[in-house]
């Protein structure tokens, strides 16, 4: 994470010179923290109070620096604000030359050092408008930690249950989440032990409804991983590492990126093998859905904190898709031998799960991309008897092996293979890869030969977006109308709105909007609409559809529509009227999204309910 900003990898780098980076974050912090103190020239800026200049050294300028901190930490913008007005910076510097050094110019002494932070940056900065902020947020989030453990571990102004009791109070705060971090980073590991355990009893997993954000977890997860040696909290661990597991088998989000399965993997993930205690892997897993992400994320949270191979191996005949698949990436990944290639090999024709089969054919093709490997994906990508690993196979083909057999191949599959997704792989492979004029000519031949929508979709995306010429788009306009399959026609309007943002465009998506026979070309126009022609015309266009389409699909595209483009009380008032709308089971999706989108609306223009 310091890497991450140029300031901070400049530091990184001038640390490295004379000495190997410390492993521990709160160490490099704090040296970082020093190479900037060091250049926070007080001595220059104190040149007119003699004797005053050599009582402020790293220290000092620390013990201030950490007073600041808890000040900006404690105002209504909090952490997230990282800045100080200039009256209230010089008061608490005064009053720290008052109260520690016994300065009886204190006042003029802050007002001096403050003034020149309006000349130079330092660890300090100044940004305007009389107010000043730690050079980076790290530095605020470091020193923030600084005074609590100074609290803690010198002053004893701060005991086990008041530590605990911050940690309460900010463990769902994401703006704390570093400061937390870095506190337990810089405490004795027997308190991070309890801090931890009551983290953890904080996550009731019995009563969790699978999708409410549980934070405690993954936050212990990270505090542990802080400590400099885990061997003394094997018990901690054990039981941080029952509740993860019980959290991942319990988890209810189909798909997520901001799901607490990928934050207990981000977490784990650091700790690694360091995770202290006996960690066995669960026998069983009692999924709370079918599919989700938490089944794919797992098997790479077992094997960073215990990459034992048996196990991982066994998890490749899981009946969970997810689980099986996933556990074929962590043992090429892992153990990318030759026993996990025969295993991969085996899984790619064997298996009788055909997400098992695409997984172990795109792990042999991304880490053996020889001549055998070659062989199995020309053999899969006809013989396999379900759609999706010919697919796989015909892909990692093109990306690997981008030459004439592979071109032969794939103008077979496009017209040959009996299902949609290959045909359409290999159109657009074909089109991205050799846009030349026999391929042209083999596209519009499918977009009128081929007996299924999909793939004379894919075929007209394709020439729109590598021949978007006159005769391309007549085809287009054509199609968006005659086809008799939605998909060719929601994907002409598609590519005549992004290729061709004209007047007859326009008119063309206004008709097929109210006229198309099914509801997803009619989405596709009110969208293009909204972001192409944000006006009043298109507006009321809008406010019909809402209302007026028969279907939710489009209805419910209209009003976020509205909401994006117009947010104002007439389409808050809209947006509220139609929500009783969506009232059958296969509606709640729909009214879901409206009722999220009003909640939205209403924040935007401050409006209470």
């Amino acid at each position: 994470m310091l890497a991450g900003n140029p300031l901070l990898l400049t530091m990184m780098a001038i640390l490295n010179r004379n000495q190997e980076l410390p492993r521990d974050r709160a160490d490099l912090y704090a040296q970082a923290s020093r190479v900037l103190l060091h250049q926070w020239d007080t001595e220059r800026a104190l040149a007119d109070f003699p004797g005053i200049s050599a009582e402020i050294g790293l220290r000092e300028k620390g013990d201030i620096l950490r007073r600041i901190a808890a000040h900006m930490q404690t105002t209504p913008g909090g952490l997230k604000g990282n800045m100080i007005d200039g009256d209230t910076l010089t008061a608490i510097i005064e009053a720290y030359l008052c109260t520690e050094l016994r300065f009886t110019q204190a006042r003029a002494v802050a007002r001096a050092l403050v003034e020149q932070l309006r000349q130079r940056n330092f660890i300090l900065c100044f940004v305007g408008a009389d107010s000043y902020a730690f050079v980076h947020r790290t530095f605020l989030e470091y020193f923030c930690a600084a005074d609590i453990v100074h609290q803690f571990n010198i002053a004893k102004t701060l005991d086990e249950n008041g530590l605990i009791d911050l940690f309460d109070k900010h463990c769902r705060d994401d703006d704390w989440r570093e400061v937390l971090r870095l506190i337990c980073g810089q405490i004795d590991e027997q308190f991070v032990g309890k801090i931890v355990e009551h983290l953890a009893a904080r996550t009731e997993l019995e009563e969790w409804d699978g999708k409410t954000p549980l934070p405690e977890l993954p936050l212990a997860i990270w505090c542990l991983s802080e400590v400099r040696t885990t061997s003394r909290l094997n018990a901690c661990g054990e039981l941080l590492w029952k509740k993860a597991n019980k959290a991942f088998e319990a988890e209810k989000e189909p798909i997520s990126s901001m799901s607490l399965s990928k934050a207990l993997l981000t977490a784990g993930r650091e700790l690694g093998e360091r995770w202290p205690g006996t960690l066995s892997y669960p026998e069983t897993m009692q999924w709370a859905i079918i599919f989700s992400d938490a089944q794919w994320r797992w098997p790479h949270f077992l094997a960073n904190a215990r990459p034992q191979r048996d196990a991982i191996e066994a998890l490749t005949s899981d009946q969970s898709m997810f689980v099986s698949r996933s556990s074929l990436q962590v043992l090429a990944n892992k153990w990318p031998d030759d026993n996990t290639r025969h295993l991969l090999k085996l899984r790619s024709v064997q298996d009788s799960n055909e997400g098992t089969r695409n997984g172990a054919l795109e792990e042999l093709a991304d880490k053996w991309p020889d001549e055998y490997t070659r062989q199995i994906l020309e053999q899969r990508a006809i013989q396999d008897h379900d759609d999706f690993p010919r697919s796989e196979a015909l892909q990692a083909l093109v990306n690997k092996w981008p030459d004439k057999d592979t071109r032969q191949l794939l103008e077979q599959r496009a017209i040959q293979d009996e299902h949609n997704e290959p045909r359409c792989v290999a159109l657009y492979a074909l089109a991205e890869k050799w846009p030349d004029d026999n391929i042209r000519l083999l596209l519009e031949q499918r977009v009128f030969h081929d007996k299924d929508g999909s793939p004379r979709g894919a075929a007209l995306q394709a020439l729109a977006y590598k021949w978007p010429d006159e005769n391309t788009r007549q085809l287009l306009e054509q199609r968006a109308v005659l086809d008799n399959h939605w998909n060719p026609r929601k994907a002409a309007l598609e590519a005549l709105a992004y290729k061709w943002p004209d007047e007859n465009t326009r008119q063309l998506l206004e008709q097929r909007a109210v006229q198309d026979k099914h509801e997803y070309p009619r989405h596709t126009a009110l969208e293009a609409l909204a972001y192409k022609w944000p006006e009043e015309n298109t507006r009321k266009l809008l406010e019909t559809r809402a209302v007026q389409d028969d279907d939710d699909d489009p209805r419910s595209t209209a009003l976020r529509a509205l909401a994006d483009k117009w947010p104002d009380e007439k389409t808050l008032k809209l947006r509220e009227s139609q929500v009783s709308s969506f009232k059958s089971f296969k509606d709640i999706w729909y009214r879901e999204q409206v009722e999220d989108a009003i909640k939205t609306l209403r924040q935007k223009l401050g409006v209470d309910g």
